[in-house]
């Protein structure tokens, strides 16, 4: 039997061993052979971050985001940079909006819309599109709740027929056999067309060639903000009917609407007004084969409605894909104000060359610039990635590749005449991600990749306080280069 003061003495051999080899291994590490270097962790990988230090972090970052906000607030404060006792975290040439600053502002038509928004005679639209960092609703929610706390509107605005991670807005479930079609994220069946709606994926019920029945079910979520589950219209986005198909909303025991959909391949709209919030709003599909379902919204008249459209494994460059035609017709529905496309994170890990991220960038500048001519009255904003970590050294550290991924994608939104937010820098530049996740509680996940809940808000709180400064120096003509 091994005595507990064996255990203990030999673990303090073995760390006192590891503190010298870190201190005396040399940092480039020793060559064995002609392809293979033997490294050790550097004494600062090895030291432990106590909670106070993790606090200490959380704490810096909060500051400087209140003193930020504060400053903002403040109509008459000076741009200044908001520094801490060693170094700059966040700055305010880093948080601010980046554009050509020659002609027209790149959000004007935003601007001026937003500036109208009680004369409109739709809901304004704003877009989120990006990957796994904002799905769920994560960051878009709180986005969401600053323009309608500020502008008016509710609802979380489009959902898809079936989801690929559940949501914090809604609740979501159905009936029948269901099967989710997207256009981004590996590997697709062949079905024939791109035209995946204005989510970029869409659903169809299983029937086997006879009449059947599918059920889709919209409930408020109990834990979602207010602004989520209030909403007085329903839409419902389908096409490709190959055979006829009933389509019926119902809602407390009482169908609202009846709807016979003929054969053909057009892009449908069905809408539904709604005296009150049901729990649930059932959409029931009846039909030998099914329609492609695209979406449903759930929204109010009037006001700022801001969709939230995570798309797990996407790069951002598939809206050229859909081809013009479909992408006009499926946002032609909108009134849309703004689109947001925060990407790249899932690009990083596989750029290996300065030539491979320019290329990156150059694809992305088409899908901003396909954008802007299918709907040339409205705003454009890329937020570029966060920072993201991997091991190298035995140490998270930044993608080698990261920093020029952001470059092209600056380079390219800026030239394609959008504006661009930089995430990397905002959140500390190189290495930052250790930090976020270190802190206390967490503003990053253990993957060194996503945000934690409190870091979405974070950087959604920071990101639409920049946005709405932006909006409020165009309305006093201060947007100076």
């Amino acid at each position: 039997m091994i005595k507990p003061i064996r255990s203990f003495v030999f673990l303090a051999i073995l760390l006192a061993v590891t503190v010298i080899l870190a201190n005396a291994w040399p940092e480039g590490g020793i060559r064995i052979a002609k392809d293979v270097i033997l490294k050790f962790p550097s004494p600062e990988s090895l030291k432990l971050t106590s909670n106070e230090e993790k606090k200490e972090h959380s704490r810096k970052i909060k500051d400087l985001i209140e003193a930020l906000q504060k400053s903002l607030a403040d109509k008459d404060s000076t741009d200044q940079t908001v520094e801490e006792e060693d170094g700059q975290l966040f700055n305010r040439q880093a948080l601010r909006l980046q554009y050509a600053r020659t002609g027209a502002h790149p959000l004007e038509p935003f601007f001026r819309k937003l500036t109208d928004i009680s004369s409109l005679s739709a809901p304004l639209h704003v877009m989120h599109f990006g990957d796994s960092q904002i799905e769920g609703d994560r960051m878009t929610g709180f986005i969401r709740r600053a323009f309608t706390k500020r502008f008016g509107g509710s609802g979380p605005g489009l959902l898809p027929a079936i989801e690929a991670v559940p949501s914090f807005a809604v609740e979501q479930s159905s009936s029948g056999k269901w099967n989710r079609f997207a256009l981004f994220g590996g590997p697709k069946p062949n079905i024939g067309h791109f035209n995946f709606g204005p989510l970029q994926n869409f659903a169809r019920f299983e029937s086997n060639g006879e009449n059947a029945t599918a059920s889709l079910f919209y409930r408020p979520h109990p834990k979602s903000a207010g602004v989520n589950r209030k909403y007085s219209v329903a839409r419902l986005f389908l096409g490709n009917t190959l055979a006829p198909c009933t389509v019926e909303f119902i809602a407390w025991d009482t169908v609202l609407k009846h709807v016979e959909i003929p054969e053909g391949m057009a892009f449908k709209e069905l809408r539904v007004s709604l005296d009150s919030v049901p729990n649930p709003l059932e959409i029931r599909f009846t039909g030998a084969q099914s329609p492609d379902i695209y979406a449903v919204s759930l929204e109010t008249g009037s006001g700022v409605i801001v969709d939230n459209i995570g798309m797990r494994g996407s790069s951002g460059t598939d809206f050229t894909r859909m081809g013009r035609a479909h992408l006009a017709t499926v946002l032609n529905p909108f009134n849309l104000g703004l689109v947001i496309l925060q990407y790249g994170g899932n690009t990083v890990p596989h750029i290996t060359s300065d030539e491979s991220a320019k290329q990156y960038g150059k694809w992305f500048g088409a899908q901003i610039k396909l954008i802007h001519d299918i709907v040339p009255d409205c705003g454009i904003v890329v937020i570029g990635p966060s920072d993201m970590s991997t091991m190298i050294d035995g140490e998270m550290q930044t993608f080698p590749y990261l920093e020029k991924v952001r470059d092209a994608l600056k380079e390219e939104t800026i030239k394609a005449g959008a504006a661009y937010w930089d995430l990397y820098e905002i959140m500390g530049g190189k290495n930052s991600m250790p930090i976020w996740v270190n802190a206390d509680p967490p503003l990053a996940a253990s993957d060194h990749i996503h945000f934690a809940p409190e870091g979405a808000r974070t950087t959604a709180d920071l990101f639409v306080t920049y946005l709405l400064e932006e909006f409020d120096k165009f309305n006093r003509g201060q947007n100076a280069p």
